[in-house]
């Protein structure tokens, strides 16, 4: 017996794998990864070899899988991981055909590989000249502490790289460029745009370090400042090579303290209170949103990733939990209870996924500016509240989409904040549209305003429907059938209505 699950635990998994996301890269070539995994908690683990990888054309993705089944001593060292909140580490020796090497170094919690029966998503992300600059583990569990039903790796192979952008039409360019230079020599041309419009990408507010005032983060293409308001003094200025799309300050649950999470051109940087760089990862597109909340409930909160390339990824610290592609650039990101969060695309679209798995999702021929949650009727339960392109804003549930509430402002939403505006030490809700006008709402008030206007919107609705039941009755004919004692026929020769009542259940009008 023990003879036959030697021989069955050196037997290679192979699979042939065409998973590719980008745009053509600039060089195709081959790829070679030799892999080495750790089941030990030590500073200094001790990795052993696990197989290695070969991606045949990088242009493609076409890859060979090859590596041996886990011993009976390292599947108990799995598990033992796994009940101790310890991660399964990787290493990888990356070889390419133009011969360079370099190694990684990722991880994944072992409660995940066991809850997927070893199953496993290896991700090579590589620049355009084909160059590996970062490799990924990620499983998608459940996080499980029961042993595995086979003792063979399922893995999946994903070869990725950075989104190109179009080629620039260099004539054109040139002639642009020209005739703005003409215009200022002529004196015609001034940009009179605002300091803001110019550079400013981002803005954020939140508590760094130990003082509990707020500060303002403000992200630029190329830097982000910290500055404290009350003081009227930066605390740090520092430099982003990747720009600062986004903002959040917020705390992740492998870091101490409260920090600022930046999101850039491919790429997500954590500062400290003092503006130090302490965590950065690589992303496949333009980060566009962040947010965080606890996607596994350990109670800890991960930290939620949204770019250009539609997709929507869960990071705790350098190991990806889990990643979804939706249908457009992701524009919003809010985190809710119960391990759910909403998100908003480009195309109109929003929606809530709980633990990875969507609940729902509405389309809009508008786009989504703004989403925030308050609890907008008073119930104790916060509503999603989002505000759109048209002016409409709509408050739906958490669980099922259903709207709550809504009104229509008379230009677009420009914004929508939850604050203690009115200093009352209750949040209110306030709503900014795009010509100023500025509306606020406080908990269960907003329910009990009927909106301007919409009466009349309601009666003209009903009146429309009317109209249209009488030509369908008119087209029809006038012999009709009630099982009431009032019946009313329509004749359409002469325009009379025939009224005639009945003691029985019901009447035949002719």
């Amino acid at each position: 017996m023990y003879l036959t699950y030697v021989i069955v635990s050196v037997l290679f998994c192979v699979s042939f794998v065409d998973l590719v996301h980008g745009s053509e890269l600039d060089y195709d070539g081959w790829l070679q990864l030799r892999l080495w995994h750790a089941f030990d908690d030590d500073p200094v683990p001790t990795f052993t070899e696990r197989g290695n990888i070969t991606v045949s054309s990088v242009r493609s993705g076409a890859s060979v899988v090859g590596q041996n089944g886990l011993l009976p001593a390292q599947i108990s060292a799995l598990k033992n991981l796994a009940e101790h909140d310890g991660k399964y580490r990787l290493k990888a020796l990356a070889r390419t055909s133009s011969g360079s090497e370099i190694t990684f170094l990722t991880s994944v919690p072992a409660c995940y590989l066991l809850g997927s029966d070893l199953e496993d998503i290896i991700t090579v992300w590589l620049d355009s000249a084909a160059e590996p600059v970062a490799v990924s583990i990620s499983s998608l569990g459940p996080c499980l502490l029961d042993s595995p039903f086979t003792n063979m790796w399922t893995t999946n192979v994903v070869v990725r790289y950075p989104d190109g952008g179009p080629i620039p039409d260099t004539a054109m360019y040139i002639q642009k460029l020209e005739r703005e230079r003409e215009a200022r020599e002529r004196g015609e041309t001034k940009d009179n745009r605002s300091f803001l419009a110019k550079y400013v990408k981002s803005l954020c507010t939140g508590r760094l370090g130990e003082d509990e005032r707020d500060t303002l983060l403000i992200g630029t293409v190329s830097h982000v400042l910290a500055y404290h308001v009350e003081d009227n003094a930066d605390v740090f200025y520092k430099e982003m090579s990747d720009g600062a799309n986004c903002i959040i300050v917020a705390k992740v649950g492998w870091l101490p303290n409260q920090v600022a999470i930046v999101g850039g051109n491919c790429s997500v940087t954590v500062l400290d209170a003092q503006g130090t760089e302490i965590f950065w990862t690589v992303m496949g597109g333009v980060v566009t949103s962040l947010s965080v909340f606890d996607f596994d409930g350990d109670g800890e909160n991960e930290l939620l990733i949204g770019t250009t390339d539609f997709e929507i990824r869960v990071q705790k610290e350098d190991t990806m939990l889990w990643e979804t592609k939706e249908t457009a650039a992701i524009v919003a990101l809010t985190d809710l209870s119960n391990r759910q969060f909403a998100y908003a695309v480009d195309n109109g679209t929003i929606g809530v996924y709980e633990a990875g798995q969507r609940l729902w999702r509405v389309k809009s021929k508008h786009k989504v500016i703004s989403v925030e949650t308050f609890d907008i009727n008073g119930d104790g339960a916060p509503e999603l509240i989002t505000g759109w392109s048209s002016g409409k804003v709509d408050a739906r549930t958490y669980n099922t989409g259903e709207v709550m509430f809504k009104i229509q402002l008379s230009s677009g939403v420009a914004g929508i904040v939850d604050a203690d505006y009115r200093r009352t030490g209750k949040p209110d809700l306030v709503v900014i549209s795009t010509n100023g006008e500025i509306r606020g709402y406080s908990a269960g008030s907003a329910i009990q305003t009927p909106e301007p206007g919409e009466m009349i919107r309601e009666l003209l609705a009903k009146k429309q429907a009317l109209q249209m039941e009488l030509r369908q009755r008119a087209a029809t004919g006038s012999n009709m059938y009630y099982g009431s004692k009032l019946a009313i026929s329509l004749l359409t020769q002469r325009g009379a209505a025939r009224v005639a009542l009945a003691a029985g259940p019901g009447l035949l009008v002719i």
